[in-house]
């Protein structure tokens, strides 16, 4: 083991992909952005932000704070990174996202302006803005802090990645730990300071569901990555709490310091200088003392008496917000178990406790059963299973969510997101009618969500985020189109609108100046009015009681999510529920005095049913405030009971220059080292790429020397994104050498070409995406010399058209995908024209965890055709002439090129998508030149469209091996890697 460690590769693709959503647990590797749209650029001096025109009033106001949050973070960490950081700020989801990229050269930061959901556990914030780019940059001063050993700083300069020891030498939960526990220091709120992150550890802790120390920088579970911010988070304060004493906050950066200093050292050896203990063996022993603090709350709340209401259902995974029919017969919800895609449920709103018996196993026929006097029946502790009425899974891959009743009791609205052209998604409106199942889609690219109709059917309710701004929004059901109710602004947020069953008022969570209440509306006369006591808790999730006289509410009052009672002709609140973890979402059942909730579970979220009359007041408090902390198993408690916001001083906002056109953006580079190996041989590339944080412009400058039949050679590649459709440029300069192949018609083979092509290209693509389907058509020209070794150079000029289009039908977790091309080109080749056309076709059929995938090609090149020009089957991908330009090259690594070869070609290739290696089986012939060539083998391969904020041109990375059935390769195993980049 070397002194100095080096990155590790197994851990950098995970680190990636952590960093690129560190303040909710999800990540892509591709992430749409609009460079065509007229962007800005922002300067600070320690700051480059860049947005579209949209979105300039959110990110100035950020921009204002930023150079006070970088002192205040350098403070806390000790550490900030001295390079400009480059901040992008984009709406690709309409979701409540960022993400960090601790590059020591080049640090930057990806920001989603949208607010966060009220239940989110980054919900309780101050300010949106200020508490994400606390936690963001929080990441950097963490992760950018540079080694102080000569050698590992050298090669951490010479790398293409560019990180400091931090992020490759530690777990995940420390990088999203220690980044939430600033962000609670800094903010006085976030997730240290709200009620979601003791309800969840205390609730795990009751049930002994905490993850373990392996267990808790994973991804899995009900609320799969949350887990390494929250627990993290709560496992440093203890740490600091207990055993820092007067070293204080500065113990965190001790570890940091220790973890880069001249004497390399492991995350366990730095930890235990610092602290008495391994990290796993201190994490034991806090989640020991927060599951004994959990029990302790626990006692309190039942000799108090827990009220939680009667159990209905118990659901496994996701449970969205139920919904209930005006008749009261009918209760909708969304559910998604932990390993599916999400499903509307319609079910019949019986609440019977009676318990449903058990089915017995049936037995074998020809074995009649045998009564067994000694047996014990089950006893029977789950209510009957509400009965199912309709459903509505995922439609054509995309799945819905949000489900409100209409007037009828038949026709629900529910919401789903919705690709528009450009890649980004909005929330949309649908119509779905539960007994026809018929959809109709009532908006598009709206971006609506929570549509909760009126009285009469004809208009709903919603709320609208768009540019960092929340409104409250009128929907017309029939034309789709919509108009502002309520607006927000920076500072005030709207979310989750209700509508009183008199169709005369509208209600609303509002957010402002850091807390959240419910508001209600005249719907003739806009003019929002907070409703409930003046008290400080947060209110939210307000619905309607079924006379209208008041709303139901969750309340944080005593710091446990609670169902509270308002009434709206005095404000009184009362308590209806006590609970250990959370109870939200509550519904009135028409008819009658209850109300559905849901109550969270370490499983998920259940269905319960509570009364709305009797009251559970005074609310049992569990705050740091009620709760002594103090002592031996204190520290402990800090993580089960709420740290209600703290005075924290504002973060100070000064005045910045007038924004400026983005242009072309600040360019990053990246310099890669890369080879492959194919049957062709082996190669080695090296590749300067370039890229601005918005992807407008792009390029890709590559030298490629390897054996004689792998290509040979440099390119630069262009991708101008600033227009749709993207413009694309080449210049290029390579040489193969492929050696002579037999066929049976000596007009068909593929004789021996040592060659020579230097030319350009000139193109344009336009990518499309659809509800359920994409296209990408693209058009282009190249002019280029051709020069063979063994005759007289000439010019190939030719020109190319090309389009695929797919589309997906399914529902729920069964469906199919259908991708059709086409291709043509033609042109003149060393004085001889061609015309050539290929055509290809995709089939992907998904059933449960399975999938099996069809691909199919067909290809042929008129009469007369030069050498050049005939189709060959093997070799790599084209890596320095653009793939257009080739379409006779029929890419397979694990054959030479030109195995098969001929004027027509056709290749057929199963395989069985998995996520480390799929099993495949390839066929290809030349028709009326030979018999199939059939190969079997197993694949791995990962590819982008590019990721330029992080500096990732577009790739394929393809590796693999495969066994050959047929001459002049039988029997023989061939192995391959191959990478293909674009700009």
């Amino acid at each position: 083991m070397s002194a100095v460690p080096a990155v590790r590769p197994t851990r950098l693709l995970p680190l990636l992909l952590a960093l690129a959503a560190p303040v909710r647990a999800r990540a892509q590797l591709d992430v749409p952005l609009r460079p065509h749209l007229p962007w800005v650029t922002v300067e600070t001096p320690h700051f480059r932000f860049h947005a579209p025109r949209e979105l300039e009033p959110w990110t100035r106001r950020l921009a204002e704070r930023s150079e006070a949050v970088r002192d205040a973070v350098r403070r806390l960490v000790g550490y900030a990174p001295t390079a400009t950081t480059q901040v992008l700020v984009e709406d690709p989801g309409n979701d409540a996202n960022g993400s960090a990229y601790p590059f020591l050269r080049s640090p930057g930061l990806f920001l989603w302006p949208v607010p966060p959901d009220p239940r989110s556990a980054i919900g309780e914030y101050r300010d949106w803005d200020e508490l994400l780019l606390v936690h963001e940059f929080a990441h950097l001063a963490h992760l950018t802090r540079p080694s102080r050993e000569p050698r590992r700083r050298l090669l951490s300069s010479l790398s293409p990645i560019n990180f400091g020891p931090l992020p490759t030498s530690t777990p995940r939960w420390v990088w999203e730990g220690y980044a939430t526990y600033v962000e609670g220091r800094l903010t006085g709120s976030g997730r240290p300071h709200g009620v979601w992150r003791p309800a969840i550890l205390r609730q795990w802790a009751l049930e002994g569901r905490l993850p373990t120390y392996a267990q808790v920088s994973g991804t899995g579970g009900v609320y799969g990555g949350s887990f390494a911010y929250l627990a993290g988070s709560a496992y440093f304060e203890w740490l600091v709490t207990r055993y820092a004493g007067a070293r204080g906050d500065s113990v965190l950066p001790h570890l940091w310091r220790r973890l880069t200093a001249r004497t390399p050292r492991a995350f366990e050896a730095a930890f235990s200088g610092v602290f008495p203990g391994s990290p796993a063996e201190l994490y034991s022993r806090w989640t020991a003392e927060v599951t004994a603090e959990a029990v302790a709350a626990e006692r309190r709340l039942r000799d108090a008496g827990l009220q939680e209401g009667r159990l209905v259902q118990r659901f496994g995974g996701y449970t969205g917000d139920p919904a209930v029919s005006r008749a009261g017969a009918r209760v909708v919800l969304a559910l998604r178990p932990t390993n599916g895609m999400r499903r509307i449920v319609v079910l019949r709103a019986d609440t019977t406790t009676t318990p449903a018996p058990r089915a017995a196993a049936a037995a074998p026929p020809a074995r009649p059963a045998v009564r067994d006097a000694e047996d014990v029946a089950a006893v029977q502790y789950l209510p009957r299973p509400l009965r199912t009425l309709a459903t509505l899974p995922a439609v054509n891959g995309r799945s819905f969510d949000a489900p409100r009743f209409l007037p009828d009791g038949v026709r629900l609205l529910v919401i789903r997101d919705e690709p528009r052209p450009d890649g980004t998604q909005r929330p949309d409106v649908w119509e779905w009618h539960t007994r026809t199942n018929r959809l109709r889609r009532v908006t598009r690219g709206a971006a609506v969500r929570d549509a909760d109709p009126a009285p009469d059917g004809r208009t709903a309710l919603g709320t609208r985020c768009l540019a960092g701004t929340c409104d409250v929004v009128r929907v017309d059901l029939a034309s789709g189109a919509v108009t502002p109710f309520v607006r927000g602004t920076l500072d005030v947020v709207y979310q989750r609108p209700r509508w009183s069953p008199d169709g005369r008022w509208g209600v609303a969570a509002e957010h402002r100046e850091g807390r959240r209440r419910a508001v209600v509306s005249p719907i003739d006369a806009p003019a929002p009015r907070a409703v409930g006591p003046d008290d400080g808790a947060d209110r939210y999730d307000a619905d309607w009681l079924a006379d209208g006289a008041g709303l139901l509410v969750v309340s944080e009052r005593g710091g446990v999510p609670n169902v509270e009672r308002i009434e709206l002709a005095s404000g009184a609140a009362r308590t209806l529920t006590r609970t250990t973890g959370a109870l939200v979402a509550p519904t009135a059942i028409p008819r009658t005095a209850d109300a559905f909730v849901l109550a969270m579970r370490s499983a998920g979220y259940f269905l319960h049913r509570v009364g709305t009359a009797a009251a559970a007041d005074p609310p049992l408090a569990l705050t740091t405030q009620t709760v002594d902390t103090t002592g031996l198993t204190g520290a402990g408690a800090l993580a089960v009971v709420e740290r209600p916001p703290r005075p924290a001083p504002p973060i100070a906002s000064a005045a910045v220059a007038p924004s400026r056109p983005y242009g072309v953006g600040p360019r990053r580079y990246v310099l890669l080292p890369l080879g492959g190996a194919t049957a062709d041989g082996e190669y080695a590339t090296g590749v300067l790429a370039s890229a601005d944080p918005a992807g407008r412009l792009t390029w890709v400058l590559q030298g490629t020397a390897g054996d004689a039949p792998t290509w040979r050679g440099g390119a630069l590649a262009v991708a101008w994104r600033g227009t749709r459709p993207t413009l694309l440029a080449q210049g290029f300069g390579a040489a193969q050498r492929v050696a002579p192949r037999r066929a049976r018609d000596a007009r068909d083979a593929a004789p021996a070409q040592d060659f020579a092509y230097h030319g350009g290209m000139l193109g344009a693509e336009l990518l499309s995406s659809f509800s359920a389907s994409a296209s990408s058509p693209r058009v282009g020209g190249s002019a280029a010399c051709l020069a063979p070794r063994d005759g007289a150079a000439g010019t190939r000029t030719l020109g190319f058209g090309q389009l695929r289009a797919g589309t997906t039908y399914g529902r729920d977790r069964r469906s199919l995908t259908l991708t059709l091309g086409a291709h043509v080109a033609g042109g003149r080749t060393l004085d001889s024209g061609f015309v050539r056309g290929v055509g290809t076709a995709m089939l992907v059929v998904r059933a449960g965890e399975g999938s099996v995938r069809l691909d199919w090609l067909r290809g042929a090149t008129g009469r007369g055709a030069p050498a050049f020009e005939r189709f060959a089957v093997g070799g790599a991908e084209p890596s320095l002439v653009h793939a257009s330009l080739l379409s006779q090259r029929i890419a397979m690594p694990a054959l030479p090129t030109g195995t098969v070869a001929g004027r027509e070609i056709e290749t057929v290739r199963v395989s069985f998508p998995a996520i480390l290696l799929s099993p495949y089986a390839y066929a290809a012939r030349a028709p009326g030149a030979g018999d199939w060539h059939r190969l079997v083998g197993g694949e791995a391969s990962i590819a982008t469209l590019g990721i330029p904020f992080a500096r990732v041109p577009g790739a394929r990375v393809v590796g693999g091996a495969a066994y050959s059935f047929d001459a002049p390769l039988r029997r023989t195993l061939r192995g391959y890697l191959t990478v293909t980049l674009r700009p």
